[in-house]
């Protein structure tokens, strides 16, 4: 296996950071005004102490994404609701129940290990970056075991915004990372020992606690040899190298691409993403400077300005309440307010916040009922179904990016990490040479599928009214029921477990049928019988009769 070039990889990194020049001033201008504690990564020079709100005079700007970003993680990747499940490719496979169970299970499996690792804190950042910013990333890793035959849990590391730089595939789908990690040499040399390099062996022996920067690269490992499962033969490389010295530290890699890389919206030749803080910031900014020129003039005519006489007062003059002061002259004060027009500064402030609110969809996420246990007060079932569909209207082409670059990446890659570590059992026979896809449960991807359920229901009330006018079932024959109702647990997102296979539904109709067949033949031999019985006094009688006679 050929020896990493290190110097290679240090003028590529070169390269790559002077594409990204073109947006990093975009990115700082965005953190200014409206994620301050995004800002040090991207200045230039960060005095310790240096004040990071400069520029902000309104918290608009700062709090209208974050209301977003934390409605997306309530609606895509909220922890205390499922929010993925697994469906067999094709269709008809899943109306078995082995390959229902089986599904649930890996299902149940991914659910716990992304929520009994950090993942909704980590989740959590890249959704405030990735509508400001444009672009958000975290990595996956495996967290070292604790204890002595433990396997390592699920470990992801936010990346922040301006630390890191990122390449795509022919696809485009980003597959190379490189980013810049501060660590203490203590830390580093807890990590790599000796491989850190003499010179940093020494400073470490010195100043253990000081801060040296270096360079991790997470690429596609072009020339391996896949028949040995070491670390340097795996798919994915990850070196870590410091670059001061063209260093190489450490080479491992991953069975599966930890990148998690993710763009709110990108043109076909664009490498970052753009956000909605791009398309607020002209506002934004406009907005902080009204409000500060109208704070300047409040204060003004709060404390005007003084002007007096030039020995026209006796003594100082005094700027107290119930202050007296004694003048030579009369007018020998007089104060002067701002001149500002107030009410014109707050016109614009409710215009340009209007704008801010609908840029970032705080008017739609508002309009949309509370997510609370029952029926929400004062608006109809149709109402908050038009409410969601406008608002998932606007989401839409965001949502696609959102499913296929940070959903979808986030679910595959824990399906594989547990399926490396023997976690999964093995599939049913049915599921040999099928697909399986994934299918989303939060409230976002069940309202975009409501309009199925919305339909059905709509159907049924017609039907309804047409049976009960002829008083005919002939139109339910237009409709496969058994389909209609696995359509409405599907959407409704109703547990594997608990609904019923095809061969199932055939066994319990076939039972109920025979039962039937059998009530049928009983009740007519008790009605054979029952007849019997009554006309067993009109025999007798004509019996009798006809005795008489002879």
């Amino acid at each position: 296996m050929p020896e990493v070039d290190v110097k290679s990889l240090i003028d590529r990194h070169q390269r790559m950071l002077s594409d990204r020049l073109n947006y990093e001033r975009d990115w700082r201008l965005l953190a200014e005004y409206l994620q301050p504690t995004k800002l040090p990564p991207l200045l230039i020079e960060d005095e310790p102490g240096s004040r990071k709100t400069t520029f902000i005079y309104d918290s608009e700007g700062m709090t209208a994404p974050t209301k977003l970003s934390a409605n997306l993680q309530g609606n895509l990747v909220n922890p205390s609701q499922k929010w993925q499940s697994l469906k067999a490719w094709p269709p008809e496979l899943n109306e078995s129940n082995a390959v229902q169970n089986w599904c649930e299970y890996v299902s149940k499996a991914v659910d716990w290990a992304i929520s009994s690792s950090n993942f909704a804190n980590v989740a959590g950042e890249v959704l405030q970056e990735l509508p400001t910013f444009g672009t958000g990333c975290m990595l996956r890793f495996k967290k070292r075991p604790e204890r002595p035959g433990e396997r390592g849990k699920l470990l992801w590391k936010g990346v922040p915004i301006g630390t890191y730089c990122i390449q795509e595939d022919a696809e485009e789908r980003v597959d190379t990372l490189v980013r810049k990690v501060k660590l203490s040499l203590r830390a580093a040399y807890q990590n790599w020992g000796e491989a850190i390099g003499p010179d940093l062996v020494k400073e470490f022996l010195k100043r253990p606690d000081k801060l040296e920067t270096f360079t991790q690269w997470i690429m596609p490992r072009q020339d391996r040899n896949p028949t040995k499962a070491d670390r340097r033969n795996m798919p994915w490389a990850n070196l870590w190298m410091w670059e001061e010295k063209a260093h190489l530290i450490d080479e491992g890699g991953f069975r599966h691409n930890p990148i998690i890389c993710t763009r709110w919206r990108k043109a076909t030749n664009e490498l970052w993403g753009t956000g909605q803080g791009h398309l607020a910031l002209p506002d934004i900014r406009t907005l902080n400077r009204i409000t500060e020129l109208k704070l300047l003039g409040v204060a003004i005519d709060i404390a005007p300005v003084l002007f007096a006489l030039q020995g026209r007062v006796v003594g100082d003059l005094i700027w107290e309440p119930s202050a007296v002061n004694w003048e030579k002259q009369a007018n020998a004060v007089r104060t002067m307010g701002s001149g500002g027009r107030i009410d014109i500064a707050t016109l614009q402030e409710d215009r340009l916040i209007a704008k801010i609110r609908q840029v970032f969809f705080l008017d739609q996420i508002e309009a949309l009922p509370p997510l609370t246990e029952g029926p929400p007060g004062g608006m109809s079932p149709y109402e908050i179904a038009k409410r969601y569909e406008q608002y998932y209207k606007l989401l839409g082409p965001m949502y696609g990016r959102l499913t296929t670059e940070f959903l979808q990446p986030i679910v595959e890659g824990t399906f594989w990490t547990l399926w490396d570590d023997g976690l999964l059992p093995p599939p049913p026979p049915e599921l040999q040479g099928a697909e399986l896809h994934i299918q989303y449960e939060g409230p976002l991807s069940r309202a975009q599928r409501a309009d199925d359920v919305t339909g059905i229901e709509r159907w049924l009330m017609w039907a309804q009214s047409v049976i009960n006018m002829t008083q005919s079932q002939a139109v339910m024959d237009q409709v496969d029921l058994d389909e209609m109702g696995l359509t409405v647990a599907q959407v409704v997102g109703m547990p594997a477990r608990i609904t019923r296979g095809k061969e199932i539904i055939a066994q319990i109709r076939q039972q109920r049928a025979a039962a039937m067949q059998a009530q049928a033949q009983a009740q007519a031999a008790m009605s054979a019988t029952q007849a019997m019985k009554n006309a067993a006094p009109m025999v007798r009688a004509l019996s009798g009769e006809h005795q008489g006679v002879a």
